[in-house]
């Protein structure tokens, strides 16, 4: 039987499914590319997404929190009324005038309304804000009725856009029980049709924007012979986050507003103004 086989049988051990030294080699090297090629493929992965978390990181970091009301709400804390009107007035539209100017407009405290609460700007703060400023304010509507003097209002609340003036407007209802409210913004209201309403009644109050009081005053049609309290809506925000004085779009008509009217007849003892 062992005549059958080949001298070097015992070489041959494919058929038993076993490698030979040089395939084994051939086999091994094959392996050790696999896997560096594996090993270059997770690494330029790796960087890949080294890239990605940098980029996503660099994004967070871009993007800044938007501010909340409350973070960005006036405190009067520390501070009179007088000083923050007149001081933002000055940043404001001071440097167009001249320094002669500006003393003949200056007020103090005794021009303003004084109270020691913390405002929001919340809508239903205001009527609470003018029952503490405004304690005679029903004797005074009295004797408004009595004297009959159309247009001219006993208070003025000046806030920024037409739609929180009506949002005002509903927040007083039980403050203005009794009493004739001019609406004093252009929102579904035209000049001529506001000048012949104040011209014909007797207003107590009147709540609008600087441009349309200003547009109305110098008409003549709103008076100010009877004026005698003026609140702006201070505190509040816009969407965009501006106050009263920091919309373009209005600053030009308050400084006028201030300047030409207001600030004069507070300066006058004429009228107080108050910062809500």
């Amino acid at each position: 039987m062992a005549d059958d086989l080949d001298d070097e049988w015992w070489l041959d051990n494919s058929k038993d499914g076993e490698t030979s030294p040089d395939q084994g080699k051939s086999d091994n090297n094959a392996k050790k590319r696999k896997h560096e090629t594996i090993r270059e493929v997770d690494n330029t992965d790796h960087v890949k997404t080294d890239k990605d978390n940098n980029k996503i990181e660099k994004k967070k970091k871009k993007r800044k929190r938007k501010p909340k009301i409350e973070d960005v709400s006036i405190k009067l804390e520390g501070s009179s009324a007088s000083s923050v009107l007149w001081e933002t007035f000055c940043s404001k539209c001071g440097s167009k005038l001249t320094d002669l100017e500006l003393e003949d407009l200056k007020i103090d405290e005794s021009c303003c309304l004084v109270e020691d609460s913390v405002h929001s700007g919340d809508a239903n703060e205001l009527s609470p804000y003018l029952g503490r400023v405004l304690p005679f304010w029903g004797k005074q509507v009295e004797k408004l009725d009595k004297k009959k003097i159309a247009g001219s209002p006993l208070l003025l609340v000046v806030t920024s856009a037409a739609r929180r003036a009506v949002e005002l407007n509903k927040s007083l209802d039980q403050f203005k029980s009794g009493c004739e409210v001019a609406k004093l913004f252009a929102k579904h209201f035209k000049i001529e049709e506001q000048a012949k309403f104040l011209n014909s009644k007797v207003v107590h109050m009147g709540i609008g924007t600087p441009n349309r009081i200003l547009k109305l005053i110098k008409s003549d049609s709103l008076k100010t012979s009877q004026l005698k309290y003026v609140v702006f809506d201070w505190t509040w925000r816009d969407q965009k986050l501006r106050s009263l004085m920091d919309i373009p779009e209005v600053l030009d008509d308050m400084k006028s507003l201030l300047q030409e009217f207001l600030l004069p007849l507070a300066k006058s003892a004429k009228i107080q103004v108050g910062l809500f």
